[in-house]
């Protein structure tokens, strides 16, 4: 029998790119982060990992504040060996309009949701667009 060859995992160089944005009706600050790197995130954005009870970064959605600003920020790993997905986009981008509702003291009208729609859209396409000039290929789930 032959013996297979052990193979180490190539493991991706650390980065960290981030991009800010103002949130129109609602204000406060839209954050997108795209990381494989838990310390910078830390340092950057103050977010400590443990006490989220992450230990390894995939998707996410935070807020964070200060005197100044509101913070609603989603971080994804797009260099992680489990592929980054239209699902997961969304899915953070729900709970960041959760976020929004909730801390504008917004309550979800299910006759008429097109507002969080609208919202969760927006967020959406503003994260498609910050992968696209960072050039992540997203794959679709099956």
């Amino acid at each position: 029998m032959k013996k297979k060859k052990a193979t180490k995992k190539k493991e991706s160089p650390l980065r960290y790119d981030e991009i800010i944005l103002k949130i129109p009706l609602y204000h406060g600050d839209f954050g997108i982060v795209a990381t494989n790197d838990i310390e910078e995130l830390e340092r950057s954005r103050g977010i400590v990992a443990s006490e989220h009870g992450i230990d390894e970064l995939y998707g996410h959605a935070f807020l964070t504040e200060n005197d100044k600003t509101q913070l609603f920020l989603i971080v994804i790993n797009p260099y992680h060996e489990i592929h980054l997905t239209n699902g997961v986009i969304a899915h953070e981008s729900a709970h960041v309009a959760d976020m929004i509702f909730q801390n504008r003291d917004i309550y979800m009208d299910f006759n008429n949701d097109e507002p969080y729609c609208y919202l969760i859209e927006g967020l959406v396409n503003e994260v498609y667009k910050f992968l696209a000039e960072l050039k992540v290929k997203l794959h679709l789930e099956r």
